[in-house]
């Protein structure tokens, strides 16, 4: 359903805005909340010009809301009401679109009883910065919660900067009697606002009290891997949250995203207010129990399953289908909402009225050139100066080009101007980095053989010592860059011409390699050369000493080995620095005679750029399809975006090699008796706590019976824990 949505801006519009407090709530009868919202009038103004406040109205009576505006008005926050009064309050969708029309990278949300204090902000931008969110966007910050009594909340409201510490430090101390229950880790959830919409944020399908906020934190949890998994993680573990001490059930997990905060008494007071019967409503709060037993399982079982959430300052994008390219979710947020047609659908309809009628903001597109359908539409869109996009597959592994310009070769988006200046030698050793990764990967664009290694290589292949090779990859004929780029070559049979004279006029002190596409069948008649069909390409690029292509994606692999290529057709990697252009077999004698090096730094500028400003990266699941007699397709089934790249833009990035923490870490401690020793990864450093050595025996016993009775074959087989050390332990130890 639908809502008449109104939003108010009144926070000064600042380009440095980093964080976004969505504070939602639909004001009843049972207290006032509309003042809570002055709570944060008065604190951080130092970090003011980083911190937007929006204000999320759900449905309160217009002239609530009225009150509400003119509050937020007084205090520069940006209000939003969502007209929901048919409706029961939902705090997901509240949180959802307020999530929609925030503008910073990160967002945060709070309940209106929150009572922040003097420099909290302020810790929130350091621990933003601190746990380094911005390499790692699927990552969170929990920020534990104290719920406050009656009377310890007037205390705390009277003087917040003294009550907080003297409030911490009783909550350290055990006592328990000025607070409800203490949160160690809460919905206040700071987050990157494109990743939240990618996951499609709260479920809306609750209903009434509860649970909304623990199904979203299981998913952030799960897809965050930043602690080890537990045991049992599924499970919902019941009684009071601060003092379940067993490393068992999803929330130990979720709760050390808060004891980052713990650890630095960066803790939220929750005001007392009454409690509103008729919001705990006891009857929904079992349904809400039931769908949230659902959902954990269909998470489990598909993955993602709520709709990716758009982001509305993106507009209105029209898309040709849903493949894989750009109806990815990690990048569906930033089409904003979505148009989807077939090309045929436009046979009958004119996409120029169509595009003014739906006041579409780009056209987004794979391969143009597939066929002439295809690439009717993309002309006219270019004609008629429309915004649009190219999404394809880059020529490095995992990699995806979104251009706003073109299609490879006639793209704008590789001139110098974005790439040739100097970097620096933190960017280098980075680049360096990736060199050496792949470098040493098997894996390449396109499916390989295994790696044997160059010793290897030359020998098999039979290569005197001293021999020069020139490498030729060759192309599929039903490829774009070859029928569509092909250049001054003309033709695909030009360039095999081209070869084979080369071949016949080549010294004896060079030996031709010429390899196959791994998508083509077709037999190419090339004399006096070597087939390596069944070589893997890297192999092939480090015996080489030069390269001779038409326009293939290998001259851009070639250039982490800096080995200097030469082409024959429209490349997009052209640079007199790099390679060299060749329009007959005289040109490439005369160059390998010569001898030519690539400028090992302006190759270094140029990968720098594709893989850090310009190409997005993903993981495939593909499969091979037949096109023609001579060649086979790549189709994508399935891209998992890990780094997205939009107009030199960074918008989303997963780091897919991050560690988990160890158990070493003390952040485990609340945990550190129930944690396993099997599952250590590192021995845990024991603390002063006097109880665990009278404890140790008995939770020794306890760990060998369990493993026993959960799998008992496992646990006999295993000399480790052998029965006969059970009776071993429990006689000798002198702690029972």
């Amino acid at each position: 359903m639908k809502y008449q949505i109104e939003f108010f801006e009144y926070a000064p519009k600042n380009p440095n805005s980093i964080l976004t407090v969505i504070v939602t709530y639909r004001q009843n009868l049972h207290y006032n909340m509309i003042e809570r919202i002055n709570y944060r009038k008065k604190y951080d103004l130092q970090v003011s010009n980083k911190i937007n406040f929006m204000i999320v109205d759900d449905g309160s009576s217009l002239s609530d809301a009225d009150r509400t505006k003119k509050i937020c008005k007084l205090n520069n926050f940006d209000f939003l009401y969502i007209d929901s009064r048919e409706d029961y309050f939902s705090p997901g969708r509240a949180r959802n679109i307020g999530a929609q029309y925030a503008k910073t990278k990160y967002i945060v949300h709070e309940d209106i009883d929150l009572c922040p204090y003097d420099g909290y902000y302020n810790s929130i931008l350091s621990e933003i910065e601190s746990n380094d969110l911005c390499n790692n966007d699927d990552d969170f910050i929990s920020i534990p919660v104290v719920y406050l009594t009656d009377i310890s909340s007037h205390e705390y409201l009277n003087n917040p900067i003294q009550k907080r510490k003297e409030f911490i430090r009783r909550l350290l101390l055990g006592e328990n009697d000025w607070y409800i229950f203490f949160m160690p880790a809460s919905s206040v959830i700071i987050i990157n606002r494109y990743y939240y919409l990618t996951i499609g944020g709260y479920n809306e399908e609750f209903s009434g009290w509860g649970l909304e906020d623990l199904e979203y934190a299981f998913r952030i949890t799960r897809l965050s891997k930043k602690f080890h998994t537990p045991a049992n993680y599924k499970k919902l573990i019941g009684g009071t949250f601060s003092r379940q001490f067993d490393y068992c059930g999803w929330r130990s997990q979720f709760r050390l995203h808060g004891e980052l905060c713990n650890r630095k008494n960066i803790i939220l007071f929750h005001i007392y207010h009454p409690i509103d019967t008729v919001w705990r409503n006891r009857k929904r709060h079992i349904n809400n129990k039931n769908l949230f037993l659902q959902c954990i399982e269909q998470f489990e079982n598909e993955g993602h399953y709520l709709p990716v959430l758009p982001d509305i300052h993106q507009g209105r994008s029209l898309i040709f289908g849903k493949g894989c390219f750009i109806y990815s979710r990690n990048i569906l947020p930033y089409w904003g909402n979505i148009y989807i047609h077939g090309y045929e659908y436009f046979d009958h309809v004119d996409i120029l009225e169509y595009i003014k009628i739906n006041n579409i903001n780009r056209v987004v597109f794979t391969n143009p050139y597939a066929n002439k359908k295809r690439t009717k539409i993309y002309n006219i869109i270019k004609n008629s100066n429309i915004n649009f996009f190219v999404v394809e597959r880059g020529a490095l592994r995992d990699s995806m080009f979104i251009d706003p310009t073109g299609f490879c070769s006639e793209s704008s988006m590789y001139n110098q101007k974005y790439w040739d200046y100097e970097i620096s030698e933190n960017k280098k050793q980075l680049v360096y980095e990736y060199i050496k990764e792949e470098k040493n990967c098997d894996v390449s664009l396109e499916k390989q053989s295994f790696r044997i290694g160059k010793r290897h290589l030359m020998d098999r292949l039979n290569i005197p010592e001293g021999k020069k090779i020139l490498f030729v990859p060759l192309q599929s004929r039903s490829d774009t860059v070859t029928t569509i780029f092909a250049g001054d070559i003309g033709n695909y049979d030009n360039f095999i011409k081209l070869v084979n004279d080369v071949a016949r006029n080549i010294t004896s002190e060079w030996v031709i390699l010429v390899k196959k596409h791994p998508l083509s069948d077709a037999d190419e008649h090339i004399e006096n050369v070597i087939f390596v069909n069944d070589i893997n390409i890297k192999d092939l690029i480090d015996i080489s000493d030069y390269i001779l292509l038409m326009n293939s994606g290998v001259g851009v692999l070639s250039l982490l080995w800096n080995k200097p290529v030469l082409y024959a057709s429209k490349v997009f990697y052209a640079h007199d620095k790099l390679n060299i252009k060749v329009n007959t077999y005289s040109d490439v004698i005369s160059i390998l005679e010569q001898g030519f090096t690539p400028d090992r730094d302006i190759s270094l500028r140029f990968i720098a750029y594709l893989i850090d400003r310009f190409y997005s990266f993903g993981k495939m699941t593909t499969y091979e399809k037949q096109y023609n007699n001579n060649s086979r397709l790549t189709i994508t089934q399935n891209i998992d975006y890990y780094n997205i790249n939009i107009n030199l833009n960074n918008v989303f990035y997963k780091n897919i090699n991050k560690k988990c923490i160890q158990f070493n870490s003390p952040l485990y401690d609340p945990f550190i008796f129930s944690i396993s020793q099997k599952d250590k990864n590192c021995k845990i450093q024991t603390t002063s706590y006097t109880a665990k050595k009278h404890h140790k025996g008995k939770n020794k016993i306890y760990r060998l019976f369990r493993k026993l009775i959960n799998n008992p074959y496992t646990f006999c087989s295993d000399s480790k824990y052998a029965i006969v050390r059970i009776f071993r332990f429990l006689f000798i130890n002198k702690d029972i």
